[in-house]
């Protein structure tokens, strides 16, 4: 309006200018950054998540932690896996990534896990992952889907034929975080893919 009229502005006086810098700088919050998720972190969740009685559920979050922090990858590269994407050999595995962020020419890329035959494995937690959910080696379902609690056998089923989302996603790893004594508001998504060696 000041414009309009041909009168100067008033926001961009000499005194308003630097007193509104001076409010941004007072009312800043600093920015916390997450931690990464270590190999004593995976060992935990291993031993919280993976024994041989957990549920379906537990063991989907578990696979979940594992292969993003194993593999690399990003929550969209992970949550568009399928089945028909993953590849045993007898020492490793290959995971094909159909779409990724880097991928410029769009033609995929294949992402290779060694075997460790330990109890931490990411191969063999895939395979017994694999199993449970009854994927066939051709099926080209998703692996992460939401999932539905059957009252009637007691047991978790996928729920359609869409990719978890990412709030629900978040909301179930950083539980996980929480349920091994780590507080999770220091913790993301994202921190699957810091690695640390210790």
């Amino acid at each position: 309006m000041h414009d309009l009229v041909g009168l100067p502005d008033p926001c961009n006086s000499p005194f308003v200018v630097p007193l509104i810098e001076t409010a941004r700088r007072l009312l800043s919050v600093p920015v916390k950054k997450k931690e990464p998720v270590t190999p004593a972190v995976i060992k935990h969740l291993f031993a919280h998540y993976g024994s041989t009685s957990t549920s379906f559920s537990d063991l989907r979050v578990l696979t979940l932690c594992v292969l993003g922090y194993a593999g690399f990858f990003r929550f969209n590269e992970l949550v568009q896996l399928r089945r028909c994407d993953f590849h045993f050999e007898d020492s490793f595995m290959r995971i094909f990534v159909q779409r990724s962020k880097t991928d410029i020419c769009r033609d995929g890329a294949w992402v290779v896990i060694a075997k460790t035959f330990k109890c931490t494995c990411p191969c063999l937690l895939t395979q017994r992952y694999f199993s449970i959910a009854y994927f066939s080696a051709e099926s080209e379902d998703l692996i992460f889907r939401p999932l539905t609690f059957c009252s009637g056998d007691k047991s978790y089923k996928f729920r359609g034929s869409d990719p978890s989302s990412y709030s629900r996603a978040r909301e179930i790893v950083l539980s996980a975080f929480d349920a091994i004594g780590l507080p999770k508001e220091d913790y993301g998504l994202h921190s699957r893919r810091c690695l640390c060696c210790s």
